[in-house]
């Protein structure tokens, strides 16, 4: 928290799985309250089940041409 607030950090990844975990790492501590990772569509293991993070509530962009919109894969249909 700063000055009482809660901050997040959000982290918009495409094809981040060699960079991710230093990427994360490298925000200073105590201030983020969440770290919200966005997977781009990725074709390699960005959030793969081995990549360290657990994802509750996942979230990601279609490859649907349809820039900047947001699904939650679990709700929507492509």
């Amino acid at each position: 928290m700063i000055s009482g607030k809660k901050v997040a950090a959000v982290i918009v990844a495409y094809n981040a799985e060699k960079t991710l975990e230093r990427t994360v790492r490298g925000i200073p501590p105590n201030t983020a309250d969440d770290i919200i990772i966005i997977d781009d569509a990725s074709t390699d293991r960005t959030l793969g089940p081995r990549s360290g993070f657990l994802a509750l509530l996942p979230f990601a962009i279609p490859k649907t041409g349809d820039m900047g919109r947001l699904k939650r894969p679990d709700t929507e249909k492509p």
